[in-house]
């Protein structure tokens, strides 16, 4: 009897959640036409005291939902770092605006075929889209800040300014950030014109999606809040695809996974001044 055989992806450097999904898709990208299990486990999503493999907490398994048998496994891979597999547009070489719009198109691709929400994050994410984006245009805008290289204390007027440039043609403005302050700023200013998503946020500029040996500000290690800061943000990054055109403070893996999911969306980096059609 013939053993079908996997690609065991198990992400090897600790980030956040839309990292770790970007590590699964890197290897897929390099190692394409396989059938893989996709392994969570040692992610820093977890409470120290459960077994459960992360990923299976959120998706489903692209081809296999458990390995029983080591002879199951043709190769276990982490991540791949290569200019050939590179996501983040400004790295894509050669840097044109056709070269950014084919990588989007293929993770795309690598996305539809290998990840599907469970059906109670698929719930949450088409009820938030009924009740909040259907029927209106969408203004989407992800503020990235906390430990970010580019994150920006004075970058307040630069923000408001250029939402305000553009909100007069949508309906609504879906503000998503990483930090609760920012976040404040935003939604303070337009008032009513903006529609968000109930996360969690950090109070201060350490970030919640970090290591927990980094002692970062508001983590900590109940199951509940693991899994509620992971489904979040996979949350937000699906909803900022849906929008009809997303500004970013900089780049981030939460919107280039926004980007990908869908390669049609336009959107813009603030700190570069340049829009990716």
């Amino acid at each position: 009897m013939t053993t079908e055989k996997y690609v065991a992806i198990s992400p090897t450097e600790p980030c956040g959640m839309c990292g770790y999904i970007w590590q699964v898709l890197r290897t897929i990208y390099s190692i394409p036409n396989e059938k893989y299990y996709i392994d969570f486990s040692n992610c820093i999503y977890k409470s120290g005291v459960d077994n459960i493999n992360t990923w299976d907490h959120f998706f489903h398994q692209p081809d296999i939902d458990f390995i029983e048998s080591i002879d199951q496994v043709k190769l276990v891979s982490g991540t791949i770092f290569s200019e050939d597999n590179e996501f983040i547009h400004e790295l894509i070489q050669p840097n044109t605006k056709e070269n950014v719009q084919k990588r989007r198109e293929e993770y795309n691709d690598i996305i539809k075929r290998n990840l599907k929400l469970k059906d109670n994050i698929q719930l949450k994410l088409d009820n938030f889209t009924k009740l909040n984006f259907d029927g209106n245009k969408i203004l989407g805008l992800h503020i990235r800040a906390t430990d970010h290289p580019h994150r920006n204390d004075d970058d307040k007027e630069e923000i408001i300014k250029e939402v305000e440039s553009r909100l007069e043609d949508y309906d609504k403005l879906f503000v998503c950030s990483d930090e609760q302050e920012k976040f404040l700023n935003v939604k303070n200013y337009f008032g009513d014109k903006v529609i968000f998503y109930d996360a969690l946020r950090s109070s201060s500029n350490k970030p919640l999606h970090s290591h927990p040996i980094y002692n970062q500000s508001g983590r900590n290690n109940d199951e509940n809040y693991q899994y509620k800061i992971a489904e979040d943000v996979i949350m937000e990054s699906y909803l900022m695809s849906k929008t009809d055109f997303l500004i970013c403070t900089t780049g981030s893996n939460v919107n280039y996974l926004s980007r990908a999911l869908n390669p049609n969306l336009p959107s813009m980096v603030l700190w570069k001044g340049d829009i990716i059609l």
